[in-house]
Protein backbone atom coordinates (compact mmCIF):
# COMPACT_ATOMS: atom_id res chain seq x y z
CA UNK A 1 0.00 0.00 0.00
CA UNK A 2 2.89 2.33 -0.76
CA UNK A 3 2.45 4.92 -3.51
CA UNK A 4 5.23 7.14 -4.82
CA UNK A 5 4.03 10.41 -6.39
CA UNK A 6 6.37 11.90 -8.96
CA UNK A 7 6.57 15.34 -7.36
CA UNK A 8 7.48 18.28 -9.57
CA UNK A 9 8.20 21.91 -8.59
CA UNK A 10 4.82 23.64 -8.34
CA UNK A 11 5.66 27.35 -8.35
CA UNK A 12 6.81 28.90 -11.61
CA UNK A 13 10.07 30.68 -10.78
CA UNK A 14 10.01 29.35 -7.21
CA UNK A 15 9.50 31.24 -3.95
CA UNK A 16 11.97 33.50 -2.10
CA UNK A 17 14.27 31.76 0.35
CA UNK A 18 12.75 33.84 3.16
CA UNK A 19 9.45 31.95 2.79
CA UNK A 20 8.44 28.97 4.93
CA UNK A 21 5.17 27.34 3.88
CA UNK A 22 3.38 25.71 6.84
CA UNK A 23 -0.22 25.36 5.55
CA UNK A 24 -1.70 24.78 2.11
CA UNK A 25 -5.19 24.67 0.58
CA UNK A 26 -6.31 23.81 -2.92
CA UNK A 27 -9.43 25.83 -3.78
CA UNK A 28 -11.04 25.86 -7.25
CA UNK A 29 -7.81 24.59 -8.76
CA UNK A 30 -5.63 27.32 -7.27
CA UNK A 31 -3.13 26.80 -4.44
CA UNK A 32 -3.10 28.90 -1.26
CA UNK A 33 0.04 28.78 0.88
CA UNK A 34 0.59 30.23 4.36
CA UNK A 35 4.06 31.69 4.85
CA UNK A 36 4.81 31.34 8.57
CA UNK A 37 7.66 33.86 8.42
CA UNK A 38 5.50 36.76 7.22
CA UNK A 39 2.04 35.54 8.23
CA UNK A 40 0.82 36.13 4.67
CA UNK A 41 -1.14 33.82 2.40
CA UNK A 42 0.26 33.42 -1.12
CA UNK A 43 -1.97 32.49 -4.03
CA UNK A 44 -0.68 30.19 -6.74
CA UNK A 45 -2.79 30.67 -9.88
CA UNK A 46 -3.04 27.39 -11.79
CA UNK A 47 -1.64 27.38 -15.33
CA UNK A 48 -0.71 24.67 -17.79
CA UNK A 49 2.91 24.83 -16.55
CA UNK A 50 2.36 24.96 -12.80
CA UNK A 51 1.31 27.69 -10.40
CA UNK A 52 2.05 31.36 -10.94
CA UNK A 53 2.11 33.66 -7.90
CA UNK A 54 -0.72 36.20 -7.96
CA UNK A 55 1.00 39.40 -6.82
CA UNK A 56 -2.31 41.23 -6.40
CA UNK A 57 -3.78 38.80 -3.84
CA UNK A 58 -4.12 40.33 -0.37
CA UNK A 59 -4.36 38.10 2.70
CA UNK A 60 -2.12 38.84 5.67
CA UNK A 61 -1.26 41.04 8.64
CA UNK A 62 -2.68 44.55 8.55
CA UNK A 63 -2.47 47.05 11.41
CA UNK A 64 -4.35 49.73 9.46
CA UNK A 65 -7.71 47.95 9.64
CA UNK A 66 -10.36 48.70 12.25
CA UNK A 67 -9.65 45.23 13.61
CA UNK A 68 -5.86 44.96 13.59
CA UNK A 69 -4.71 41.61 12.24
CA UNK A 70 -1.40 40.03 13.18
CA UNK A 71 0.53 37.30 11.34
CA UNK A 72 -1.82 34.51 10.31
CA UNK A 73 -1.20 31.13 11.95
CA UNK A 74 -3.73 28.98 10.06
CA UNK A 75 -6.03 29.01 7.04
CA UNK A 76 -9.23 27.22 6.02
CA UNK A 77 -11.65 27.35 3.10
CA UNK A 78 -13.94 30.36 3.34
CA UNK A 79 -17.37 29.53 4.80
CA UNK A 80 -20.63 29.80 2.89
CA UNK A 81 -21.49 33.02 4.73
CA UNK A 82 -18.72 34.86 2.86
CA UNK A 83 -19.66 34.62 -0.84
CA UNK A 84 -16.90 35.37 -3.32
CA UNK A 85 -14.18 34.90 -0.69
CA UNK A 86 -11.71 32.06 -1.12
CA UNK A 87 -9.69 31.71 2.10
CA UNK A 88 -10.29 32.33 5.80
CA UNK A 89 -7.20 33.19 7.84
CA UNK A 90 -6.70 33.56 11.60
CA UNK A 91 -4.04 35.11 13.80
CA UNK A 92 -3.13 33.86 17.28
CA UNK A 93 -5.28 36.50 19.00
CA UNK A 94 -8.54 35.67 17.25
CA UNK A 95 -8.30 38.10 14.34
CA UNK A 96 -10.05 36.66 11.27
CA UNK A 97 -9.63 37.58 7.62
CA UNK A 98 -11.98 36.67 4.79
CA UNK A 99 -9.77 36.97 1.72
CA UNK A 100 -11.07 37.67 -1.78
CA UNK A 101 -9.62 37.42 -5.26
CA UNK A 102 -10.23 40.99 -6.43
CA UNK A 103 -10.70 43.11 -3.32
CA UNK A 104 -9.10 43.71 0.08
CA UNK A 105 -9.91 41.23 2.85
CA UNK A 106 -12.63 41.70 5.46
CA UNK A 107 -11.46 41.61 9.09
CA UNK A 108 -13.20 40.40 12.24
CA UNK A 109 -12.24 39.74 15.83
CA UNK A 110 -13.92 36.70 17.34
CA UNK A 111 -15.35 36.50 20.83
CA UNK A 112 -13.36 34.19 23.09
CA UNK A 113 -15.19 33.19 26.30
CA UNK A 114 -13.41 32.29 29.52
CA UNK A 115 -10.12 33.85 28.46
CA UNK A 116 -8.12 36.11 30.72
CA UNK A 117 -5.51 36.83 28.08
CA UNK A 118 -5.29 36.68 24.31
CA UNK A 119 -3.00 34.73 22.04
CA UNK A 120 -2.03 31.09 21.67
CA UNK A 121 -4.89 30.04 19.43
CA UNK A 122 -3.56 27.06 17.51
CA UNK A 123 -5.77 26.34 14.53
CA UNK A 124 -9.09 26.50 12.74
CA UNK A 125 -11.27 24.33 10.54
CA UNK A 126 -14.40 24.91 8.49
CA UNK A 127 -17.32 22.61 7.87
CA UNK A 128 -20.76 23.24 6.37
CA UNK A 129 -20.44 26.98 6.94
CA UNK A 130 -19.39 26.67 10.58
CA UNK A 131 -15.93 27.62 11.86
CA UNK A 132 -14.09 25.68 14.57
CA UNK A 133 -11.27 27.33 16.54
CA UNK A 134 -8.67 25.37 18.48
CA UNK A 135 -7.95 27.02 21.85
CA UNK A 136 -5.62 24.76 23.87
CA UNK A 137 -5.10 27.43 26.54
CA UNK A 138 -8.78 27.19 27.47
CA UNK A 139 -8.98 23.42 26.77
CA UNK A 140 -11.59 24.27 24.17
CA UNK A 141 -12.73 24.05 20.60
CA UNK A 142 -15.15 26.90 19.88
CA UNK A 143 -17.89 26.60 17.26
CA UNK A 144 -18.98 29.72 15.38
CA UNK A 145 -22.22 28.52 13.80
CA UNK A 146 -22.85 30.16 10.46
CA UNK A 147 -19.46 31.88 10.86
CA UNK A 148 -21.14 34.49 13.07
CA UNK A 149 -17.91 35.77 14.62
CA UNK A 150 -19.65 38.64 16.40
CA UNK A 151 -21.74 36.19 18.45
CA UNK A 152 -20.61 34.12 21.41
CA UNK A 153 -19.37 30.71 20.24
CA UNK A 154 -20.55 27.33 21.45
CA UNK A 155 -18.23 25.11 23.49
CA UNK A 156 -17.80 21.92 21.45
CA UNK A 157 -17.46 19.54 24.37
CA UNK A 158 -19.88 18.53 27.10
CA UNK A 159 -18.86 17.26 30.50
CA UNK A 160 -16.19 15.09 28.86
CA UNK A 161 -13.25 17.26 27.78
CA UNK A 162 -10.27 15.41 26.31
CA UNK A 163 -6.69 16.50 27.07
CA UNK A 164 -6.12 19.59 24.95
CA UNK A 165 -2.76 21.11 25.92
CA UNK A 166 -0.80 19.01 23.39
CA UNK A 167 -3.27 19.19 20.48
CA UNK A 168 -1.44 20.45 17.38
CA UNK A 169 -4.15 20.33 14.71
CA UNK A 170 -7.84 19.68 14.13
CA UNK A 171 -10.13 18.63 11.31
CA UNK A 172 -13.90 18.36 11.01
CA UNK A 173 -16.20 15.99 9.13
CA UNK A 174 -19.92 16.63 9.69
CA UNK A 175 -20.38 16.22 13.47
CA UNK A 176 -17.05 14.49 14.01
CA UNK A 177 -14.03 16.42 15.32
CA UNK A 178 -10.54 14.97 14.86
CA UNK A 179 -7.89 16.22 17.29
CA UNK A 180 -4.26 15.41 16.47
CA UNK A 181 -1.88 15.34 19.44
CA UNK A 182 1.83 16.11 19.46
CA UNK A 183 2.74 12.44 19.87
CA UNK A 184 0.67 11.58 16.78
CA UNK A 185 -2.34 9.94 18.43
CA UNK A 186 -5.89 10.93 17.55
CA UNK A 187 -8.95 11.90 19.59
CA UNK A 188 -12.36 11.77 17.91
CA UNK A 189 -15.34 13.62 19.37
CA UNK A 190 -18.91 13.60 18.01
CA UNK A 191 -20.86 16.79 18.62
CA UNK A 192 -24.37 16.80 20.03
CA UNK A 193 -26.38 19.83 21.04
CA UNK A 194 -28.82 17.63 22.94
CA UNK A 195 -28.61 17.41 26.71
CA UNK A 196 -30.01 13.87 26.67
CA UNK A 197 -27.26 12.76 24.31
CA UNK A 198 -24.16 14.82 25.09
CA UNK A 199 -21.08 15.25 22.97
CA UNK A 200 -18.84 12.22 23.44
CA UNK A 201 -15.12 11.68 22.85
CA UNK A 202 -12.90 8.67 22.34
CA UNK A 203 -9.27 9.14 23.34
CA UNK A 204 -7.14 7.65 22.01
CA UNK A 205 -8.65 6.20 18.84
CA UNK A 206 -6.10 3.75 17.44
CA UNK A 207 -5.14 3.75 13.79
CA UNK A 208 -6.02 0.31 12.43
CA UNK A 209 -4.22 -1.98 10.02
CA UNK A 210 -6.37 -4.53 8.19
CA UNK A 211 -3.49 -5.82 6.03
CA UNK A 212 -2.10 -8.01 8.81
CA UNK A 213 -3.15 -11.18 10.58
CA UNK A 214 -4.95 -11.12 12.90
CA UNK A 215 -7.07 -8.60 11.00
CA UNK A 216 -7.51 -5.23 12.67
CA UNK A 217 -4.24 -4.84 14.57
CA UNK A 218 -3.22 -1.30 15.60
CA UNK A 219 -1.28 0.48 12.87
CA UNK A 220 2.27 1.35 13.92
CA UNK A 221 4.30 4.27 12.58
CA UNK A 222 7.79 5.38 13.55
CA UNK A 223 7.33 9.18 13.64
CA UNK A 224 4.58 11.46 15.02
CA UNK A 225 2.14 13.15 12.70
CA UNK A 226 2.03 16.96 12.51
CA UNK A 227 -1.08 17.88 10.50
CA UNK A 228 -4.47 16.38 9.70
CA UNK A 229 -7.05 17.14 7.01
CA UNK A 230 -10.33 15.59 5.91
CA UNK A 231 -11.51 15.48 2.31
CA UNK A 232 -15.02 15.50 0.87
CA UNK A 233 -16.59 13.13 -1.70
CA UNK A 234 -15.80 11.62 -4.14
CA UNK A 235 -13.24 10.21 -1.71
CA UNK A 236 -14.10 11.21 1.88
CA UNK A 237 -10.95 10.42 3.81
CA UNK A 238 -8.57 11.49 6.54
CA UNK A 239 -4.95 12.33 5.75
CA UNK A 240 -2.11 12.85 8.22
CA UNK A 241 1.38 14.08 7.61
CA UNK A 242 4.79 12.82 8.76
CA UNK A 243 7.24 15.70 8.12
CA UNK A 244 10.36 13.67 8.91
CA UNK A 245 9.73 11.23 6.06
CA UNK A 246 7.84 13.64 3.76
CA UNK A 247 5.09 11.05 4.02
CA UNK A 248 1.33 11.53 3.67
CA UNK A 249 -0.82 8.75 5.11
CA UNK A 250 -4.38 8.04 4.02
CA UNK A 251 -6.93 6.60 6.49
CA UNK A 252 -10.65 5.96 6.43
CA UNK A 253 -12.74 8.44 8.38
CA UNK A 254 -14.79 6.19 10.61
CA UNK A 255 -12.39 3.61 11.99
CA UNK A 256 -9.03 5.15 11.00
CA UNK A 257 -8.24 2.12 8.84
CA UNK A 258 -4.96 2.52 6.99
CA UNK A 259 -5.41 2.77 3.22
CA UNK A 260 -2.03 3.77 1.79
CA UNK A 261 1.02 5.96 2.30
CA UNK A 262 2.53 8.42 -0.18
CA UNK A 263 6.32 8.77 -0.26
CA UNK A 264 8.16 10.95 -2.81
CA UNK A 265 9.35 8.95 -5.82
CA UNK A 266 12.78 10.50 -5.38
CA UNK A 267 14.28 12.24 -2.36
CA UNK A 268 13.35 15.93 -2.43
CA UNK A 269 15.39 17.15 0.54
CA UNK A 270 17.01 15.98 3.75
CA UNK A 271 15.10 18.73 5.53
CA UNK A 272 11.74 17.77 7.10
CA UNK A 273 8.67 18.75 5.11
CA UNK A 274 6.54 21.59 6.44
CA UNK A 275 3.06 21.33 4.88
CA UNK A 276 0.82 19.23 2.66
CA UNK A 277 -2.65 19.09 1.17
CA UNK A 278 -4.69 16.80 -1.06
CA UNK A 279 -7.29 17.73 -3.66
CA UNK A 280 -9.43 14.64 -4.36
CA UNK A 281 -11.48 16.41 -7.04
CA UNK A 282 -8.60 16.74 -9.50
CA UNK A 283 -6.54 14.03 -7.73
CA UNK A 284 -3.57 16.25 -6.93
CA UNK A 285 -1.25 16.02 -3.92
CA UNK A 286 0.97 18.85 -2.66
CA UNK A 287 4.04 18.88 -0.42
CA UNK A 288 6.03 21.85 0.90
CA UNK A 289 9.55 21.89 2.31
CA UNK A 290 10.17 25.43 3.59
CA UNK A 291 10.24 27.56 0.41
CA UNK A 292 9.98 24.62 -2.00
CA UNK A 293 6.49 23.51 -3.06
CA UNK A 294 5.84 20.36 -5.08
CA UNK A 295 2.82 18.77 -6.68
CA UNK A 296 1.93 15.48 -8.35
CA UNK A 297 -0.99 13.46 -9.58
CA UNK A 298 -2.24 10.95 -7.05
CA UNK A 299 -0.92 7.57 -8.22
Amino acid sequence: NIRRPDYQPAIIGGLPETVKITRMLSVDGDLYMLDANSGNVLRGLVTSNGYEIDRSFQCGPDQSLIYQIGPLIDIAPSPYSAPQSVVLGMDANGGMLNCFLNQPPEAYVIALPDRLNSGELAGLAEGFGNVYVLDPLASAVWIYFGSAFEEQPVFFFGDQVPPMQDVVDLAIEKDDLYLLHADGHMTICTYSGLGVSPTRCSDPVPYMDFRVVPVGEPFEWSHPFAQVITTQPPDPSLYVFDPQNSAILHFSLRNLAFQRVYFPKTELSQTPATAFTVNPFDRTIFLAIDDQVYYANLP
